[in-house]
């Protein structure tokens, strides 16, 4: 169990910083400029999820129960605001 926790770590350090360097590159693009929270959250709710994705989230949501666990998102490239209002839609 130590090692699958030492690799999870590992593997959440190299995203941490692929992260930084593509926040990065969206802050020296200033493509986001002037969007303020309530943008971002109408934006979400106009999102479309890719085939199978808002379905397999259903299931899973039915089964949270059944497979007794949390369901947690783990994005790069999605603020945890954007993800909200996509699945509130």
């Amino acid at each position: 169990e130590v090692t699958s926790f030492e690799s999870l770590y590992e593997a959440l350090e190299r995203l941490s910083a692929f992260e930084k360097r593509a926040n990065l590159r969206v802050i020296e693009s200033e493509v986001l400029k002037g969007l303020n929270l309530e943008c971002i959250k109408r934006a979400g709710e106009n999102l479309r999820l890719q085939d199978g994705c808002a379905k397999f989230f259903q299931q899973l949501v039915q089964k949270k129960d059944e497979l007794n666990a949390d369901i947690h998102i783990l994005s790069y490239c999605w603020c945890r605001d954007l993800i909200q209002s996509v699945f509130k839609s």
